[in-house]
C-alpha cells in the first residue's frame, strides 16, 4: 500500500456502490468492518468456506494447509484451514489486471502477509455510507490506469488535487483502491455536494 499526501482546499468526492453477490465475480467493492460486502470488478471472487475432509479432520487439515502450495483447486481448503485465513470473516481472491498475478484480499488487517505462497493484501474498510442521491460526477482523470505497487509521481499527484481539491491525501491499495482522506464527515458531504461522486481514478476504485 502507497501513500502519498495532497493538498487542503476545496471538496471533492469517492462513490458508494451496489451490494456485491456471493460468490459470484463481481461489481465494485464497498467494504464495511470484515465483510467484502460490493465491488465491481471482473477480477474478483469470493472463497467461501468448505466442508471438505480430503485433508483429513480439521487438526491435520490446519496443519497440511502451511504446507501446500496454492492452486486453484485448493483455495478453499487453504482458506478454511490456514491459520493465516481460517478466522477471517470474507476471504475473496483477485487477478491483478496489469500482471495477471492472483492476491488474497481482505479488509481484515489480523490476516496474515502470505497464505500458500501466495500474497495477501488489504481492502479498505469503512462504514460511512451516502444517504442522499448524487447527481454529479467526476470523470477518470488519468489517460492511463495507474499501477498500484509504485509510488504516486508528482504529476499523479497534482492530478489528483485538481480532481479532489478537498483531500488531504490519499492512500493506494493494491487491491485496486485510491481511498481519499478527508478532514472531516462534514468536508467529504460537502465534496459530494459541490463536486459529486467519482467512481475510479486510474481504473482504480475510487473509495
Amino acid at each position: 500500500m502507497a501513500s502519498d499526501q495532497l493538498s487542503t482546499g476545496p471538496k471533492r468526492p469517492f462513490q458508494d456502490t451496489p451490494d456485491w453477490q456471493a460468490g459470484k465475480f463481481s461489481k465494485r467493492t464497498r467494504i464495511v468492518g470484515d465483510d467484502i460486502k460490493t465491488c465491481t470488478s471482473p477480477h474478483i471472487k469470493l472463497i467461501q468456506r468448505t466442508d471438505s475432509n480430503s485433508w483429513g479432520p480439521p487438526a491435520v487439515a490446519a496443519v497440511r494447509a502451511e504446507l501446500e502450495a496454492v492452486s486453484d483447486t485448493n483455495e478453499g481448503l487453504l482458506r478454511t484451514y490456514h491459520p493465516g485465513l481460517a478466522n477471517i470473516g470474507k476471504v475473496s481472491v483477485m487477478r491483478e489486471p496489469s500482471t495477471g498475478h492472483k492476491i488474497w484480499i481482505t479488509s481484515n488487517p489480523r490476516a496474515a502477509t502470505h497464505v500458500g505462497g501466495r500474497e495477501v493484501h488489504l481492502v479498505p474498510s469503512c462504514g460511512f455510507r451516502p444517504r442522499e442521491i448524487y447527481t454529479k460526477f467526476v470523470p477518470d482523470g488519468m489517460e492511463a490506469p495507474l499501477d498500484p505497487r509504485r509510488l504516486l509521481t508528482s504529476t499523479e499527484i497534482d492530478a489528483l488535487r485538481l480532481a479532489f481539491p478537498g483531500a488531504m491525501g490519499v492512500q493506494v491499495f493494491i487491491s485496486d483502491f485510491v481511498v481519499l482522506l478527508y478532514p472531516s464527515t462534514r468536508s467529504i458531504l460537502r465534496s459530494w455536494n459541490d463536486f459529486g461522486i467519482s467512481s475510479t481514478w486510474g481504473n482504480l476504485h475510487v473509495f
